[in-house]
């Protein structure tokens, strides 16, 4: 901390340095497809339970968004962690830091929600105004629209585009790499700084990567559980004239697993579903089974799929796998399940693109099938919107290759499960076989091994049921490789019902579209259920041909998340079907609009020939305004061209802890229209709604009050705390911070509780309260995420923090505990002097001067400025020697007058200052 700075400056700085990340509500998505959005009008809103927390106004990203880039500019290294977000508005950079970064004169003033200053001389002035939506920057005036920037906490981010246009220089983001490259068109004052920067050696003269703690979660005995309750209770004047409906989710360990229960009810509060699942998770492959396991599962689970023939099934049994949990083969297509509150609709955007949704929840759960992938990075991102209009996200980051393993890397997966059929059979499930496979047991499993740094060989065997009272068991053997830049694989298969398979997949990068071509040849009747034109057909397929597209196509300035999906599948009695869609989205504005096509093509064989065109339309508003707008309309365009259905929901935050739901909703070929509207209180303890629904033609009126209790269990507190939904679907991580005055990293009587500190990547930011602690949820259930202390809500100076950034693999009900200790420390201001024999004494600069501690280490050093100056910072309580540095010394022939010691106290802050005079020693 540079005393000498004029303390104006100062205090600006340190405002335009506040927490850019608090408290933020996640951003509303936009509306899924159509028919998802037409069975979402509710005709019964005692079906539809309370999710989620009341959000106010979402903005252009969320927690989830956050992303740390590493920022170049002018060929040099500015900085390893820029905290920006990459959100579906865009790619979002805080102005204060970056200009800081910069060495611009630019300030960001909270109060005022303005940014001044100049850029390389003071007749370059800036200015950006958030409040009257104008920016003036190199001699030009022009408008700022909502979704340009936006101001969250004490910080003003702006999306790349517009950074472009304020600002002398090129910018360009690369989300896989999260490096952000900038382009001066002028000279800089950043670069004069980091040339005298090279020229001194001190504790920041080089900037290496953030250090990160990684948190440890073993497993234990018995944790208590985190629970999930959600009741709803209706009455109308059809019937069912009274309903009711319970859901009950719970999670936490048992036994050294993760134990996940799930209990729901129809609509007279009769048990009809029970899962049970048992887990071990390690991304590491150490404790989670043998030969390097890294996810293994007990209940209620799923088994593994093959390149061709068997796909995952859910069901009773077991499952395995040692494959990667952050990385994926881009020729198989996922499945995406997860938990699905009552009431809640999801939808799936994949690169930013809306590819599917789902209205109602399965037994508790969405899955989102046969899900293809982009090759290289991918962002899903999963969309919750509630029955009264709570919103919510969840992101995850994928990898996906060309399937090849390491040399010498071997994976192996397998499963085995009685497919339909729940481990604890309350409503006569395990019945009499309606469907394919219903009851019978499907065992799956498949080896790869890395015989090359390019190619992989794998074989996989499975028994399965495709057809009633036709089980089959099939192999599987197959290669992936490169051709040149892209990745090739191959694969064949036989059952042993005289069926045989084969499938070629080419896949790479094409500019900057991601391209995934396969085609799949078909012999003797094989049904291969990962082509979904097989499943349940009768005829057998011959052929089929994919092509998958994923692109961001630019028009302008403006970015179009673009997918493409075509297919072409062939059956053996002739007939052919051509599949075609596209999905693209566009932020317009303050709105962001997605577009969804989709055509299929029916010819030859038995069937009658028939075309279909139908399509979906969605809008959302991303910012600004009271009310928060959602619509959806589906249409058709051949064989008829017609509307199919409209919807339109509206929100309002009414109080800090009420809100207002509103949606009106149509249909064109039943004609009726569904009118929905609910009040919603958050309560400390729980979330409380009360809805009433009117349809039309049916004359149907119904009056619903549903109740939702998230409950966490506090590690540190020893009792739960009430932090709202998904308790019970993701991890939390409980965060103790302090100032450590022994330095043993753990909190002893007396060491005081530090309040305030805010912790971001939760569902929302938590802050610590007067004992210095606080509980962040909402961390899914993935691999491995991340959260953050917020720095700068740490308002201490001289408070020295651990590595900001906590690692850890977060699991359903499980609550990791992550002590912050932050330790006092202080800062000397040095002055060299210099005098020769009958001069006066003056500044000396680029001297290394060195501070040693009690044991006779170097604490700290560093060199003096052009002035003689040197300040000297996060020194632990103590006294130091202060010396010169023993080479330079020598080399320069200088000695100290006279011994100078330093004592930093036991509270930290400034020490004081000292003089250091030097003359010139004997040669």
């Amino acid at each position: 901390m540079n005393r000498r700075t004029p303390v104006i400056l100062a205090t600006a700085l340190l405002v335009a340095g506040g927490a850019r990340a608090a408290t933020m509500a996640p951003p509303a998505g936009p509306s899924g497809e159509a028919p998802a959005v037409a069975a979402g009008a509710p005709n019964d809103a005692a079906a539809n339970a309370l999710q989620g927390p009341i959000v106010d106004r979402p903005p252009l990203f969320s927690p989830d968004d956050l992303l740390l880039f590493e920022v170049h500019a002018g060929g040099e290294t500015l900085s390893d962690g820029l905290g920006a977000y990459s959100s579906r508005a865009g790619v979002f950079v805080p102005l204060g830091e970056l200009s800081r970064l910069l060495d611009l004169a630019i300030v960001v003033d909270p109060s005022r929600r303005r940014a001044e200053g100049w850029v390389a001389s003071e007749d370059n002035r800036f200015r950006l105004d958030l409040d009257s939506h104008q920016v003036r920057a190199e001699g030009k005036d022009f408008s700022l629209s909502a979704t340009d920037a936006a101001f969250q906490g004490d910080e003003i981010y702006v999306r790349l585009d517009m950074l472009q246009r304020i600002l002398p220089l090129d910018a360009k983001a690369d989300l896989a790499d999260l490096t952000l490259t900038l382009t001066p068109r002028i000279s800089l004052p950043f670069q004069d700084r980091l040339a005298r920067a090279r020229r001194r050696i001190g504790p920041a003269g080089g900037a290496g990567q953030e250090a990160v703690t990684t948190l440890v979660t073993p497993y234990e005995a018995f944790t208590a559980p985190s629970i999930d309750i959600n009741l709803s209770t209706g009455a109308g004047n059809h019937q069912p004239r009274r309903t009711g409906v319970y859901e009950l989710r719970a999670a936490g360990d048992l036994a050294w697993t993760g134990l996940q229960v799930f209990a729901g009810s129809d609509s007279d509060w009769r048990l009809n579903t029970l899962r049970v699942l048992a887990t071990r998770k390690d991304p590491d492959g150490k404790i989670a089974g043998p030969f390097g396991a890294t996810l293994a599962s007990v209940g209620d689970t799923f088994s593994p799929t093959l390149a061709l023939g068997a796909r995952s099934v859910g069901g009773r049994g077991v499952a395995i796998t040692s494959a990667p949990l952050e990385q994926l083969n881009v020729f198989d297509r996922v499945d995406l399940r997860g938990e699905l509150p009552l009431g809640f609709e999801v939808e799936l955007y994949v690169n930013e693109v809306l590819r599917a949704a789902q209205a109602q929840p399965i037994q508790g759960r969405y899955e989102f099938l046969q899900v293809s992938l982009a090759y290289g990075q991918n962002v899903i991102r999963l969309v919750f919107y509630g029955p009264h209009g709570e919103r919510r996200e969840e992101v995850r980051r994928v990898n996906v290759g060309g399937g090849q393993l390491a040399k010498g890397q071997t994976v192996y997966s397998f499963g085995a499960v009685q497919e339909g059929a729940p481990l604890f059979d309350v409503d006569g499930a395990v019945a009499p076989a309606k469907v394919a496979g219903q009851g019978q047991w499907r065992i799956a499993g498949s080896l790869s091994h890395g015989i090359s740094a390019s190619t992989t060989l794998s074989a996989g065997v499975s028994q399965y049921t495709p057809r009633l009272d036709d089980t089959r068991r099939v192999a599987t053997l197959g290669v992936a490789t490169s051709l040149g830049a892209y990745a090739l694989q191959l694969d064949t298969a036989g059952d042993d019902a005289g069926g045989g398979a084969a499938a070629i997949g080419l896949a790479g990068r094409v500019g900057d579209a991601s391209l995934v071509v396969r085609h799949s040849e078909y012999v003797g009747g094989f049904i291969d259920e990962v082509q979904p034109a097989a499943l349940g057909a009768a005829i057998a397929l011959r052929r089929n041909t994919s092509l998958y597209a994923d692109l961001v196509a630019r028009l302008g300035k403006t970015d179009l998340p673009l997918s493409l999906r075509l297919g072409r599948d062939e059956f053996v009695d002739g007939e052919r079907r051509i599949q075609a869609n596209a999905r693209l989205s566009r932020v317009l504005g303050r709105y962001l609009i997605s577009s969804a096509w989709d055509y299929q093509r029916v010819s030859g064989g038995a069937a009658a020939r028939n075309e279909m065109f139908t399509g979906a339309l969605d809008a959302s508003v991303l910012t600004g305004g009271a009310w928060q707008v959602r619509g959806g309309l589906a249409y058709e365009l051949a064989p008829t061209a017609r509307l199919k259905a409209v919807v339109v929901s509206a929100d309002r935050q009414t109080a800090e802890r009420s809100a207002l739901h509103l949606s009106l909703g149509h249909g064109f070929e039943d004609g009726q229209t569904t009118v929905q509207a609910a009040q919603t209180w958050r309560l400390r303890p729980m979330d409380l709604s009360l809805a009433a629904s009117y349809t039309s033609g049916i004359d149907d009126f119904r009056v619903g009050l549903q109740i939702n209790l998230g409950l966490t269990f506090d590690p540190l507190r020893r009792r739960y705390r009430a932090l709202g939904p998904g308790a019970a679907s993701g991890g939390a991580v409980a965060v103790e911070s302090f100032v450590d005055t022994n330095g043993d990293g753990r909190r002893q009587a007396g060491e005081q509780a530090l309040p305030g500190v805010s912790v971001l990547g939760g569902r929302r930011p938590a802050v610590t309260d007067a004992a210095g602690e606080a509980v962040a949820n909402g961390l899914g259930d993935g691999a491995w995420t991340q959260v953050q202390i917020d720095a700068d809500s740490i308002d201490d100076p001289y408070l020295a923090m651990p590595p900001r950034t906590l690692r850890l693999t977060p699991r359903p009900g499980r609550v990791a505990v992550a002590r912050f200790p932050l330790t006092v420390t202080g800062e000397v201001e040095l002055h060299v002097l210099f005098q020769r024999p009958g001069q006066a004494p003056r500044g000396l600069s680029a001297v290394q001067v060195q501070l040693i501690d009690a044991a006779g280490r170097v604490a700290a050093e560093g060199r003096s400025e052009y002035d003689g100056t040197l300040i000297l910072e996060a020194l632990r309580p103590g006294v130091y020697a202060v010396r010169l540095d023993p080479e330079q010394a020598r080399r320069l022939k200088l000695v100290m007058t006279a011994p100078v010691d330093l004592t930093v106290p036991a509270t930290g802050g400034f020490a004081g200052r000292a003089t250091i005079n030097l003359e010139l020693g004997a040669p």
